[in-house]
């Protein structure tokens, strides 16, 4: 079973998230995160603010062209060993690209889509009964308030130059329990996401459970 999360950005004041499965604990995607973040220059981050921007956010509902994939499966982004093997599936062509993975390549402008959120089947697996309207779109705001699937979230804004924390509640939604910016983060490398990862699990900066 994956970690399952989100890699979040806020364009423009308007949130977008792409889904996460494996290792979305701070100590997985989040260093990930920190790290790239840590090394981005200021053109770099100028750069990244425009390239987000220009990211289109794409579903299952509106499957890769053939252009599109003939593009990113060149680039390696493909992997065809999940979901159902197809390059005409964005879940498929773009799964390389998970999580940090794909913030190096959005700076250089090689990937210029991102699905948005995870497409969740709601098959009956008892019966294996898969009607076509089985498949639910959830926007990353919507998967953000399941907490029972997304344990982690981070939403990154390159414009205010800022780093949010989310994890997932067991009885569902989540909370943000950090916020850092580009700046503070320069100060705190590494120890950031430690602290982060013992506030989630409800652990004080000793590592004692809170009571």
């Amino acid at each position: 079973m994956g970690t399952r999360g989100l890699l979040g950005l806020i364009i423009k004041g308007k949130r977008h998230g792409a889904y996460n499965h494996f290792d979305s604990y701070p100590s997985g995607l989040g260093q990930d995160i920190v790290a790239f973040l840590l090394s981005l220059t200021e053109e770099d981050i100028k750069n990244m603010a425009a390239r987000v921007a220009e990211i289109t956010w794409v579903s299952e509902s509106s499957p890769p062209t053939k252009g599109q994939q003939e593009y990113y499966s060149s680039l390696d982004f493909a992997n065809l060993r999940v979901s159902e093997g197809r390059l005409d599936e964005w879940y498929c062509l773009l799964h390389k690209m998970q999580g940090a993975a794909a913030l190096p390549q959005v700076l250089n402008g090689k990937l210029k889509h991102l699905k948005e959120g995870i497409h969740r089947c709601t098959t009956n697996y008892a019966t294996y009964s898969s009607p076509a309207n089985t498949w639910v779109l959830d926007l990353a705001v919507d998967f953000l308030e399941d907490g029972l699937f997304c344990e982690w979230a981070y939403f990154i804004d390159f414009e205010e130059r800022k780093l949010e924390t989310w994890k997932g509640e067991s009885g569902g939604g989540s909370k943000m329990i950090g916020e850092v910016t580009f700046d503070g983060l320069k100060s705190e490398g590494k120890a950031y996401m430690e602290k982060m990862e013992k506030i989630g699990w409800g652990e004080d900066e000793e590592g004692e459970k809170e009571v």
